[in-house]
């Protein structure tokens, strides 16, 4: 067997491998949800009357808050040295640094491997340049749908072959596809990884009796409406 023919073998054992450890992720990503959201909503319907008084009371704070900030604000206005303070212009959303780099690394990367497939580069051969013509639009789709480890693949694919017939863009894909997958193994693990850091998962999973939780939310809730009731007892409730 040759080293290229065992390299596809293999990279579809990885491949298969990794379809399988991703399902299972997603698998138990779903049934971690899934106990959470069962235990969670148990919590809010034993404790539906307290969270909707402390939503209420929480508002009626803010009105007190906000009340006092326009009072002082009027106050301040009468005063000779008052000036309105500048109202910056909204900037909408700017990509992240790692957006950014992403974008610039596709573009360099796309840039420096159609200068090597470039169909005006075969103009004189008519064989050449439609298989660079079908290359260069794989280039670009690549470019605009892909990945950037799949940009990578074909990129070093097409840098390292001198042979247009023997650049095979497909094969770069696979090997893309594999990187894709695993990153998205990562991801799945990052997100499992996250639902079991959650308190209630903590607690589902720590002690003999979960639903004992129920009494120490009580006691914060009971702690939480006291405070809020003193501040807003001056208040008219509408």
């Amino acid at each position: 067997m040759s080293t290229k023919n065992q390299l596809s073998v293999e990279e579809d054992f990885l491949f298969h491998s990794l379809q399988i450890e991703i399902n299972q992720l997603k698998k138990q990503i779903h049934q971690t949800q899934l106990e959470i959201d069962e235990f969670e909503d148990f919590l809010r319907s034993e404790l539906e009357d307290n969270i909707i008084e402390v939503q209420e009371l929480t508002v009626l704070y803010k009105k007190i808050q906000k009340a006092k900030k326009e009072k002082r604000l009027s106050q301040k206005k009468k005063g000779k040295n008052y000036k309105e303070p500048s109202v910056l212009p909204s900037v909408s959303k700017a990509l992240t640094v790692e957006e950014k780099q992403i974008h610039q690394s596709k573009k360099s990367l796309y840039r420096q491997a159609m200068l090597y497939v470039h169909p005006d580069r075969f103009s004189k051969n008519q064989e050449e340049e439609l298989l660079a013509t079908e290359i260069t639009t794989q280039l670009i789709q690549i470019y605009k749908e892909g990945s950037l480890a799949e940009l990578e693949q074909i990129h070093a694919e097409i840098t390292s072959q001198k042979d247009l017939s023997k650049i095979t863009i497909s094969s770069a894909v696979q090997v893309a596809t594999v990187i894709s997958l695993q990153e998205q193994k990562q991801r799945l693990q990052e997100e499992l990884g996250q639902l079991q850091e959650r308190y209630t998962y903590v607690v589902l999973t720590s002690y003999s009796n979960p639903k004992e939780y129920l009494t120490e939310l009580q006691e914060y809730y009971a702690d939480r409406l006291l405070k809020l009731r003193k501040r807003t007892r001056k208040a008219t409730v509408l």
